[in-house]
Parts: structure tokens; C-alpha cells; sequence
């Protein structure tokens, strides 16, 4: 008697999953729209977000209020973003089941959809930050740190808003780094509407090539990593003659039977 006593405090909107709230069913986030031997569970972000559930697979569920703004999920069609393997592409489907990606080329990648939220998807399209850092050489550490950002940073913001427009263009800093092993590291950061997340790419690429341009119009030396080789000496004199006492193997040596 207990449990179908349950079952019916189920279906009166009395237990522990009520109507219009939220719960976690699958791995995803669910509305419940409504309650009874089959009850129904939506998610209006996803194709075909409705699901007809047994009540027993209900019981033992808690559902909890949502203040109506949470999202349903991270992403809807069209929408680019970027999951934490590297995939980098257009929400072309979304469903219970799978979300399929769109990338560049035109490939296309799917994942089931608990997977897809399990890779931490980045939505670009609310706005996104691309990151790159540049290096000079040693040759200007006289104005590393006064003049060069500045010139950087002023390239930089004409050029993208020649190449984009003034509103896509949120913010352009290019800031000093790191002195590393072998140049003067600068790091550039530029945000942008999510209107162009579709060229991020491109838009990684360009800060290169603007930043090398900079650096040959203003005679700035590019470095390349440097090895130096150490060739060990002799510790002592006794090691030198040791050396000598002792020619390697595959020297010529003279025959026993030459006179």
C-alpha cells in the first residue's frame, strides 16, 4: 500500500517532483509539464524536447522552482562555439539524443548530447576573446616596455575596425608579458561581437600577420629560439694524456710486422 500511496500523492502534484519546475533527468535539465501515469517532461531548447515518462520512473525524482531565467542549454541552432577537446564549430541540430556540429570545410561532428555538456561547451556567440602573444627581440629592451604596446595596440584597432566595423570591435589591449629565454613576449587581447564568431579563426591569423607588419615597418627584429652548444675540456692534464695514451678505436694503428 505504501508505494501506490506515493504514486498517487505523485499524480496530485503532492510528492517530491511538481508541475512547472525543474529536475535533472538523463543528464540533461527537464521541465516537468505535467504529472500522471505517463507524466511529461520538456526542454524547449532541444528539437523534439518532449518526453513521455512511466510514473514509476518518476518516483524518486526531486524537482526543484527555477526563477525562469536559467538556460535550458548552453547552445541553439546556429549558435558557434568551442567544447574543451578543441571542436570548434556551428550547432546545426540539437535533440535528446545527439547535437551535431558543423565545422569549418564543411565536416560535420556528432556527439550525444550528455557528451556535448560533459565537454563544457563555450558559446561564442554572446561575445567571445581571442589571444594570441608575440615576441621581439632582446635588440629593443631599451623601449620593451614604454613603446612598443602602444604601437602595437594602435595597428591593431585600425586594422580590425577597417576589417570588421566599429561595433563588432569590443576591445583591443596589448599588454607586456614576459621577458623569455630569447625575446620580449607581448600579449594581445581583442574581444568581439558574436556576430564574427564564425571567423575567429581568421581573426587569430590576422593578429599575426598585423603584428609582424608592425615589427617591419618599425625595423623591430623577430627572434627565433636560439640553442648553444657547450663543448666540454679536459678536467685536468692526467685527463689530456689519457686521451692521448689511449687513441680510439677506430684510429689507425701501426702493424706488429712493420719495420
Amino acid at each position: 500500500l505504501p508505494p501506490y500511496l506515493e504514486q498517487i500523492k505523485m499524480v496530485l502534484n503532492l510528492g517530491s517532483v511538481r508541475e512547472g519546475e525543474r529536475l535533472i533527468y538523463q543528464g540533461l535539465p527537464w521541465e516537468v509539464t505535467s504529472l500522471g501515469f505517463y507524466s511529461v517532461f520538456s526542454n524547449p531548447a532541444l528539437e523534439g524536447g518532449t518526453l513521455r515518462i512511466p510514473l514509476k520512473e518518476v518516483m524518486g525524482m526531486i524537482s526543484r522552482r527555477t526563477d525562469g531565467k536559467e538556460p535550458w542549454f548552453p547552445t541553439r541552432p546556429d549558435d558557434w562555439t568551442i567544447l574543451e577537446d578543441g571542436t570548434y564549430g556551428k550547432v546545426i541540430h540539437q535533440t535528446p539524443e545527439q547535437v551535431v556540429l558543423l565545422r569549418l570545410g564543411g565536416m560535420r561532428k556528432t556527439y550525444l548530447t550528455s557528451e556535448f555538456l560533459e565537454q563544457n561547451p563555450e558559446n561564442l556567440m554572446r561575445g567571445f576573446r581571442v589571444t594570441t602573444r608575440f615576441g621581439i627581440s632582446y635588440d629593443h629592451q631599451a623601449v620593451a616596455t614604454t613603446e612598443v604596446a602602444p604601437v602595437f595596440q594602435k595597428a591593431l584597432t585600425a586594422a580590425f575596425i577597417s576589417e570588421f566595423g566599429r561595433e563588432s570591435v569590443k576591445a583591443i589591449k596589448v599588454e607586456f608579458a614576459a621577458a623569455a629565454s630569447s625575446s620580449l613576449d607581448y600579449l594581445v587581447l581583442a574581444d568581439f561581437s558574436g556576430e564574427l564568431a564564425h571567423r575567429m579563426r581568421y581573426i587569430e591569423r590576422m593578429m599575426q600577420r598585423i603584428c609582424v607588419d608592425v615589427c617591419n615597418h618599425q625595423d623591430w627584429n623577430i627572434p627565433f629560439p636560439q640553442i648553444t652548444v657547450h663543448q666540454a675540456a679536459p678536467d685536468s692534464a692526467d685527463d689530456a694524456g689519457m686521451m692521448l695514451d689511449h687513441p680510439p678505436h677506430d684510429a689507425a694503428t701501426p702493424d706488429s710486422n712493420t719495420r
